[in-house]
C-alpha cells in the first residue's frame, strides 16, 4: 500500500451500551452485555492484582487473528480488571472512558482486518511458516510496522479531533507545529492520547517512521 492510500475503516457504535452498563455489575454481566451488543467479537475477562488498578477501573486490549487454512479470522477483546469482588460500579466518568477505549480498540483491530483482507484481494500470500499477518523483518520495531503506523494514526486522529471539537484545521495545525508532547498539550489544552505520545517519545523529529505516522494522522483527519 502506498503512503497516500488509507485502508477503509469501519465504525463501531457503542452508544447503546451506555444504557446497559449501569450501577454495580459483576464481570460476567459486563461480558454478557458486550457480547450481546457486539456479536462476532470474542470477549475475555481477566482479573488479577498484577494489573494494579482501582476496583472500578478496567484496561482494554484487543487483537486480530487472521484466517488460516482451518479457521476464520477472529476479532478479540480482553477486559483486564483488578477487583477481588469480581465486580465494577459504573459512573459517568469510568463508563465514558471505558466506551471510548472499547470503540478505539475495536476500530484499531478492525482496521488490521481490513488491511489483511485488502492483501488477500490483491493475491497476497501470507508467510504461514512465520505465522505473521504480513511479511516483515523480525527485528523491525513494532511501531515501525506499516500496519501499526496506519492503525495507531487512525486512533491518534480520532483523539485529536475529539479534543479539537471536530475542528479539522485546529487539529492539523497543532499536529504540524508541535514536535513534542508538551507542545501538543499547549496547543490543544489537553494531553495527547497515548498513541500519539508514544510515537513522539519513540522517534526523533525527522525520523522516517515518525514522518509516515504524522502524514497518516493528517490523512485520517482530512477524511473525517
Amino acid at each position: 500500500m502506498r503512503i497516500s492510500e488509507l485502508t477503509q475503516r469501519q465504525s463501531v457504535n457503542v452508544a447503546q451500551l451506555s444504557r446497559r452498563l449501569v450501577s454495580t455489575m459483576d464481570h460476567d454481566e459486563v461480558q454478557a452485555e458486550l457480547e450481546a451488543a457486539l456479536p462476532g467479537v470474542v470477549f475475555t475477562v481477566r482479573n488479577s492484582s498484577e494489573y494494579n488498578l482501582g476496583p472500578d477501573q478496567v484496561i482494554i486490549t484487543g487483537y486480530y487473528d487472521p484466517p488460516d487454512d482451518e479457521d476464520e479470522d477472529t476479532l478479540g477483546v480482553d477486559l483486564l480488571f483488578d477487583n477481588p469482588e469480581d465486580e465494577i460500579t459504573w459512573n459517568n466518568s469510568n463508563r465514558k472512558q471505558f466506551l471510548r477505549s472499547l470503540k478505539d480498540t475495536l476500530e484499531h483491530e478492525m482496521l488490521h482486518q481490513g488491511q489483511e483482507r485488502s492483501r488477500q484481494d490483491r493475491g497476497y500470500d501470507r508467510d504461514s511458516e512465520r505465522g505473521d499477518r504480513y511479511v516483515r523483518d523480525k527485528a523491525q520495531p513494532y511501531l515501525s510496522v506499516d500496519d501499526e503506523i496506519e492503525a495507531f494514526a487512525m486512533n491518534a486522529a480520532d483523539r485529536l479531533m475529539r479534543d479539537a471539537r471536530n475542528d479539522k484545521k485546529q487539529a492539523i495545525d497543532v499536529l504540524r507545529t508541535a514536535r513534542n508532547v508538551d507542545q501538543i498539550k499547549a496547543g490543544m489544552g489537553a494531553t495527547p492520547d497515548s498513541d500519539l505520545a508514544r510515537y513522539l517519545d519513540s522517534f526523533r523529529s525527522g525520523d522516517p517512521t515518525l514522518k509516515r505516522f504524522l502524514k497518516k494522522v493528517v490523512q485520517f483527519i482530512q477524511e473525517k
